[in-house]
């Protein structure tokens, strides 16, 4: 059974609430791993993905920073 999907949906809830539980998803490792996923050729996966990002790059100013630069 692939578990991805709702792995990532859940990551979605996650990134979804507050600024804290955004930070303890970066915190985890999210980022690299949702890069990962964004070389998968399964389109659901590339776009569960890319929301969660979109979700993390639109959290604070500190948060984004920190994990661009």
């Amino acid at each position: 059974m692939d578990v991805r999907i709702p792995a990532l949906r859940a990551m979605i809830n996650v990134v979804s609430g507050n600024e804290h539980q955004t930070q303890e998803m970066i915190d985890a490792g999210a980022i690299p791993a949702l890069q990962s996923m964004m070389k998968i050729s399964q389109e659901t996966i590339r776009k569960e993905a890319a929301l969660i990002i979109s979700n993390i790059a639109a959290g604070s100013l500190w948060q984004v920073k920190v994990d661009i630069y």
